[in-house]
């Protein structure tokens, strides 16, 4: 058993996830919450709610609707759950930095991410 507190963190989180439904390998630290787990309203709230209290974890500063979407609400947000388009208006969130946070102990932004996100157009011509 490892002593590693990084490693121990991933763990943790890890299993919080698979107990709600995400398939065991698919959790990595370079998984994005909303954009490759698929997370938003009410999961992502009670995610972060565990990363609160699991890890004892100051969120002051963390805003929710710049990582995450509300419940699903119309047929954009339906069509996009199903073909599993997410909105490139949110800012990645990766399990890697929640483990910074929890190590931190308090809520750090990430840094912004200059690549494309998964099933976000490449160029501006690009349409979903």
């Amino acid at each position: 058993m490892t002593h590693d507190p990084r490693l121990l963190i991933i763990e943790k989180i890890k299993a919080y996830l698979e107990s709600t439904g995400v398939k065991p390998g698919k959790v990595t630290e370079q998984s994005l919450i909303y954009h490759d787990l698929g997370y938003r309203g009410v999961d992502a709230w009670e995610f972060m709610q565990f990363v609160l209290r699991e890890f004892d974890v100051d969120l002051t500063g963390f805003h929710f609707k710049t990582y995450f979407h509300d419940e699903y609400f119309g047929p954009l947000d339906i069509y996009r759950a199903i073909f599993g388009v997410y909105d490139a208006s949110k800012e990645p969130l990766s399990i890697g930095h929640i483990v910074g946070v929890c190590l931190a102990r308090s809520w750090l932004p990430p840094p912004k991410v200059t690549t494309p996100l998964p099933n976000e157009p490449k160029n501006s011509g690009d349409t979903i």
